[in-house]
């Protein structure tokens, strides 16, 4: 065996190992043998976006109201805002104290959460498009519903984070007949899944090889 065919058995090697990196190149933040062995996925956890509303700071709101001859203000503010995630889906929950003239109460209100992943942007979307809250006061010492308000308005904008598209890459390989073989990894076939306290969204990776002469 000469000089050159050890030196092209080493590039051949080479170029292979190279490939199994790219094969296991992402961002794998935690995985389970239970679930699709997919090339590549990123993890949202159900703690990272209740960190994210509680760096939001306090919530709140206030109008007036009118009820047959008897007029006011009320006042909201949101505690504990947070997102559930489980396998049947996500849920919005917060516990809101209301103060409606002299009648002072807390309720908790859960609305619907969104969850959807824009392969264009390469972003996941996450937006609060639900939450009602029933606004009451007492008169003449009745409780009455003044109105409802919905608290998903408070969050105009909603939680985006990147998604697996960001690792896209490419890599160029020096083969043999002296010619560049150039290698694109792009992953497809993205999808938004809900698990118990996480969002996962999984790809495959597509590989796609041209010949570049240098």
């Amino acid at each position: 065996m000469n000089l050159k065919q050890i030196a092209e058995i080493h590039e051949y090697l080479r170029m292979k190992f190279r490939l199994f990196l790219i094969l296991f190149f992402g961002f794998f933040f935690c995985a389970s043998g239970q679930e699709k062995a997919d090339d590549i996925k990123v993890i949202l956890h159900e703690q990272t976006l209740n960190k994210l509303f509680s760096a939001l700071g306090p919530v709140y709101g206030s109008d007036n109201y009118s009820f047959l001859l008897v007029k006011g203000t009320y006042h909201w503010t949101l505690l504990n805002p947070r997102i559930e995630l489980r396998d049947s889906g996500a849920e919005y929950t917060a516990d809101v104290i209301v103060e409606t003239g002299p009648f002072n109460y807390k309720s908790k209100v859960t609305g619907n959460v969104s969850i959807t992943y824009a392969a264009d942007s390469n972003k996941i979307i996450i937006r609060i498009t639900h939450a009602i809250l029933p606004l009451y006061t007492k008169i003449f010492g009745a409780e009455v519903h003044i109105k409802d308000i919905d608290l998903a308005l408070s969050y105009k904008d909603p939680f985006v984070f990147d998604g697996p598209l960001s690792i896209k890459t490419e890599m160029e390989f020096s083969m043999p007949d002296g010619n560049v073989r150039r290698v694109h990894a792009i992953p497809v076939h993205c999808q938004v899944i809900i698990k118990d306290h996480r969002i996962v969204v999984p790809c495959d990776i597509e590989f796609i090889s041209e010949s570049v002469k240098k």
